[in-house]
């Protein structure tokens, strides 16, 4: 993730392994896709395209004990959640949407 800013935020979608649906990198501390300015900033999207590419092998391998106690707890197949990585390296779920 980056250093420049202040906060960034991944959505994923998750069974028992976790699926990237986006990021959003902002100075903000909340960040939305759209209020990050995403679409106006190339290197933003540069740095969601890098993000999306390594999620599996970087942050979901990082988070997966958080992402399987999320779906252990959850007990659903089907669900999202916003997540950010913290600055010590943890990962901070926010608001929730079951499916």
């Amino acid at each position: 993730m980056t250093t420049a800013c202040s906060a960034s935020s991944a959505s994923a979608w998750s069974t028992a392994f976790p699926y990237v649906c986006h990021l959003a990198v902002s100075p903000r501390w909340m960040v939305h896709y759209l209020n990050a300015e995403m679409l106006d900033n190339a290197d933003n999207r540069a740095e969601e395209a890098r993000f999306m590419a390594g999620f599996d092998a970087d942050f979901a391998r990082r988070h997966a004990a958080a992402f399987a106690d999320l779906h252990r707890r959850i007990g659903l197949d089907y669900f999202a959640i916003d997540c950010a990585e913290t600055e010590t390296g943890g990962c901070c779920c926010s608001r929730r949407t079951w499916r």
